[in-house]
């Protein structure tokens, strides 16, 4: 997933400032339809032969490259959408948000699983997600009901 999403904010960062919008989208759907297939058969080849293993690493290279062109569909189709030239703004927030996201998943996975272990670190997700919930409801402006 770490992987998806890094490629993700790359593809942002790289497609955000094209102008071949068109070309470039068919480009991302076709790469994408070929990259499904192909994941599929892969997968289901190494299922059926475990001597096959080794073609999975292949296969996070092309979940790179999806990853990659997935991050450039959203500016891409912001840029066909908006005639005002928007579009650049929109690409900067998607490459902070998918690069953010990466460094999120790889830190969770990498060091904060790895050092605390599984049922601690789900304790306090879960306890950081209630007091955040608790914080915005006790903070939340109360309208009253009109029925």
């Amino acid at each position: 997933m770490g992987i998806f999403v890094l490629s993700m904010g790359l593809g942002s960062w790289k497609f955000g400032s094209t102008t071949e919008a068109v070309r470039a989208l068919k480009k991302v759907l076709l790469l994408s339809a070929i990259f499904l297939s192909l994941a599929f058969f892969t997968i289901r080849l190494s299922i059926m032969n475990p001597q096959f293993h080794w073609l999975l690493l292949p296969q996070l290279i092309l979940i790179g490259a999806v990853g990659f062109f997935s991050g450039a569909e959203l500016p891409l189709l912001a840029k066909l959408s908006s005639p005002e030239r928007k579009e650049n703004n929109i690409a900067q927030v998607l490459i902070w948000d998918y690069l953010g996201m990466a460094f999120g998943s790889l830190f969770f996975g990498f060091y904060i699983l790895q050092t605390w272990g599984v049922y601690i670190t789900f304790a306090l997700l879960l306890g950081s997600h209630a007091l955040l919930l608790i914080w915005a409801f006790l903070h939340t402006p109360r309208q009253d009901a009109h029925i």
